[in-house]
């Protein structure tokens, strides 16, 4: 699946993630509607999906169709550079309430998710705060991790919440944009 998606692929390609992701995700959704096991099929894919979701497309010259796939509608305004992030958004957005979710998937997706996330999205290491500069990758990758753990915040348990806290608390002390530090308040 790495192969395929991020060596095959790539940024130069968006339309083979883009297909396969349209496809996976409802795969990782599972059969039937049985919610519990919603998610189950993801599992093995964590490392990737973290990837997903900091995952900027390179912008194309011309327009291509996109798959839909197991996602009813994607939402109207979803620019270009971003529609691979927005199957696995939309796959983590439909999956079930905490009270209703496998533990498996909890403990085994989601939880490592959120710290992957965070250990992302954390401050830089250095001896003084530096602002991160807009438009580089490091403002990308910041800005959509913050922006998939807001979704993810649903699933933050007691289990989870101290260091979830912690990382939260040790980020507001970097010197973001706006942009960034509105998510982070969101979050």
């Amino acid at each position: 699946f790495r192969k395929l998606i991020f060596d095959m692929a790539g940024p130069q390609r968006p339309q083979m993630i883009q297909t396969v992701l349209c496809h996976i995700s409802v795969g990782w959704l599972g059969v039937g509607d049985d919610k519990k096991e919603w998610g189950l099929n993801a599992i093995p894919y964590r490392d990737d999906l973290v990837e997903l979701l900091v995952y900027k497309e390179a912008s194309q010259t011309k327009k291509q169709d996109l798959p839909t796939l197991g996602v009813s509608q994607l939402p109207l305004q979803t620019p270009g550079l971003s529609i691979a992030r927005v199957f696995v958004l939309c796959f983590l957005e439909r999956l079930p309430d905490v009270s209703k979710l496998d533990p498996e998937v909890l403990t085994k997706l989601i939880h490592p998710l959120i710290f992957a996330l965070l250990n992302k999205a954390k401050p830089g290491s250095g001896s003084s705060p530096a602002q991160v500069m807009r438009g580089t990758a490091m403002y990308c990758t910041k800005i959509r991790a913050w922006q998939a753990l807001v979704l993810l915040s649903r699933f933050v348990t007691n289990e989870i919440a101290d260091n979830v806290c912690e990382a939260c608390l040790k980020s507001f002390n970097e010197t973001t944009h706006n942009q960034i530090r509105y998510f982070i308040e969101l979050y």
